[in-house]
This record gives structure tokens, sequence and C-alpha cells, in this order.
């Protein structure tokens, strides 16, 4: 995939991101305006990256560093760069502390969301049709890879039970070399409602309000 086609889709990610937790906090309690920012990694320091992504002025080329209590992820959580690397696709959520740096308080890396039908499983492996945002499909498939610690968007375990050919599923992930997704959040639907779902929860949209039955 060309980069700038893989910078837009981490673009369309940014939203998720929002939801897993809040905007970091700086020290003395002040608190900054934040941005959110796309790119690969170019080199890796101790303590810092460097990172560029499609010309956008003082922000093209970029030098990271943490901000106090910031995170990296890349399928588990830590709070330095040790398993970042050259190439990796990173977005990025902190403040300018300088022309061409940021002070990160959330790094993603190579992070993806698909979301489609369950065409096959085997052991703790599926395939997926993929399907764009209006539920057309997009004629690719992609392999998810399950372990223990893959929740569901209720933060429980996720059941293997539940995956079954046909049914709908999301899935964010870390996107591996091969293409596979290794899942750290799979959210399957039956009738449009997650399978874990209480029968008497109710449904609410992407903001939070109710949504009517």
């Amino acid at each position: 995939m060309k980069t700038g086609h893989v910078l837009r889709a981490l673009r369309g990610v940014v939203t998720i991101l929002l939801l897993i937790g809040p905007f970091g906090l700086l020290s003395k309690g002040q608190q900054f305006p934040q941005i959110p920012w796309t790119g690969r990694v170019t080199s890796v320091e101790q303590g810092r990256i460097h990172a560029s992504s499609g010309p956008q002025g003082t922000l093209t080329n970029l030098t990271i560093t943490l901000a106090s209590g910031g995170k990296v992820w890349k399928k588990t959580t830590r709070q330095d760069f040790s398993a970042i690397r050259v190439g990796d696709e990173i977005l990025v959520r902190g403040y300018r502390v300088a022309l061409g740096e940021l002070a990160a308080t959330d790094v993603w890396a190579n992070i993806t969301k698909i979301s489609g039908h369950i065409l096959d499983v085997s052991g703790n492996r599926f395939r997926v049709s993929l399907v764009d945002v209006g539920g057309r499909p997009r004629g690719e498939e992609k392999t998810v890879l399950v372990d223990a610690d893959t929740v569901t968007d209720r933060d429980l375990p996720l059941s293997m039970r539940d995956v079954q050919k046909g049914r709908y599923v999301e899935t964010i992930g870390l996107k591996m070399t091969d293409g596979t997704i290794a899942a750290t959040r799979v959210t399957v639907f039956v009738n449009g409602r997650p399978v874990d779902m209480p029968a008497n929860a109710q449904t609410r949209d992407a903001r939070g309000n109710p949504v009517r039955k």
C-alpha cells in the first residue's frame, strides 16, 4: 500500500483512538491544546524518535519525545520507545514544544481497524471479507489473529465461540508485516448488536447518546 494511502487510513482511526484514553496532562496541572499527527518512523534514538509525513509545513518532519506519563502502544502499552522500529507507521497525539518537535502523550504504532464479515475460522484465527464505511464490499480479505489478551468492546475476554462464519465483526489491532492483524479488540455483531451486550442494555451511538429501538 502506498504511504499516502496508509496515512489517510491512519487518520480514519483518530476518532477510535480518542475513545481509548483521555488527553494526557502536563506537569504542574497545565493543559495545552493537543494535535493528532500521522507519519512513518525514520530513525530511533534513546528517548526520542524521528518521523516524516506528507508535506505539512513545519509538521512534515518531527522529532518526537514522550511527555511525562506518555504511553506508546504497539499491541501492548509501554512508557518508552523500546518497541518502535524504523518504518513503523505511527499516530501521535501531543503538543508542540518547539519548531519540529512534538511531546507525545500517546503514540500508536501500526494500529489498524477493519470491519467486515467472517469468512471462516481456524483455531485462533479468522478471515474477514472487508467492507467500507457504507457497508459495501471492498474486494479485500484480512486474517485476524486472536490471543489471550484480546477483548471485546466491553473489555471482556473474547470467546472464539462467538466468532462464527457469516457474522459481522469489527477489529482493532496491530498490523503485522505479513498483513495479519494481531487483534487487541474484537466486536462480533448479531442482528446489529454486539453478541456480549446484555439484552436489556441501552444501545448508544458513537457520541454516547441513546439510540431508539
